[in-house]
């Protein structure tokens, strides 16, 4: 879980193993003034806060990783690998763990800049949890911008590109994330043309997102503020479904060709079985 807790001259924030009760990982930001959002899904935390010091709008994102040394799952993956390759009969491993047993996971954090103020924060979400997620800030300029995950990646590399990152098709880190071309992200604003007057001012929770039922690539959100914004966001395009361009003329035509020739060539087949036969 994820708290904070304001002092006159900052905040702290803990990301807190609710089980047992030990902090994770505990960072302090001087000069760090609200309003402030925050997020939190599977190992990732995001949450921003206005920098009285420097007058910039911050954004904070936190990814958890389990140790490479040391984890029970990596060797279990590990050993079951290498019997597979000898050919011999791969165990399926029952391991009890208390979470007192699993250590401390590996935090990655980093932060980004925003040039205008956020007032709300929300994120997308899928009905089985495959399409990756986008991060929806809606802004003091009363638009919401959609910015996939992969974009806020701690990992992303600060001096130079490595082939390790290239083959995790992570992306130069770039510490500015520009809300005046929205074109650099693939999903832009979530509200289009639009603005909400008054977005998040009255709503604790002024942008809110459901799974679109039995459409895994697109999910329904709500932005509310004095007016009322639906729309359906797809963060990773509709690979699930079809445009709305698409040629279904094309598609009927080309199965209707394909039927006569079938018939066409079967019929003639026939025909030429019965010549052979009467030889």
């Amino acid at each position: 879980d994820f708290t904070h807790e304001f002092h006159g001259a900052g905040l702290s924030a803990y990301i807190v193993d609710m089980p047992s009760g030990s902090i994770l990982d505990s960072v302090f930001h001087y000069a760090a003034k609200g309003p402030y959002t925050c997020i939190r899904r599977e190992n990732w935390v995001v949450y921003t806060f206005w920098n009285a010091e420097s007058g910039t709008q911050e954004l904070v994102v936190a990814d958890m990783y389990e140790h490479r040394e040391g984890g029970w799952l990596s060797r279990a993956l590990k050993e079951g690998l290498e019997r597979l390759l000898l050919g011999k009969p791969v165990k399926i491993p029952v391991v009890q763990k208390s979470t007192m047993e699993s250590g401390l996971p590996l935090v990655v954090r980093q932060s980004f800049l925003l040039q205008d103020a956020v007032v709300a924060a929300g994120v997308t979400q899928s009905e089985r949890a495959v399409t990756s997620r986008s991060v929806l800030l809606g802004l003091s300029t009363q638009r919401v911008l959609q910015i996939p995950k992969v974009i806020l990646d701690p990992r992303r590399p600060i001096h130079h590109m490595t082939e390790k990152h290239r083959a995790e098709l992570l992306l130069p880190f770039a510490p500015l994330l520009s809300t005046s071309n929205p074109s650099a992200f693939p999903g832009g604003f979530a509200s289009s043309e639009h603005s909400i007057p008054w977005l998040g001012y009255k709503a604790k929770n002024a942008i809110v997102t459901e799974p679109f039922h039995q459409r895994e690539s697109s999910c329904h959100a709500l932005l509310i503020g004095l007016d009322v914004m639906y729309t359906v966001l797809s963060p990773a395009g509709k690979y699930d479904s079809l445009s709305d361009d698409f040629n279904y003329s094309a598609v009927v035509i080309s199965c209707v060709i394909a039927s006569v020739l079938t018939l066409m060539m079967r019929r003639y087949g026939t025909k030429k079985k019965l010549m052979w036969n009467w030889r």
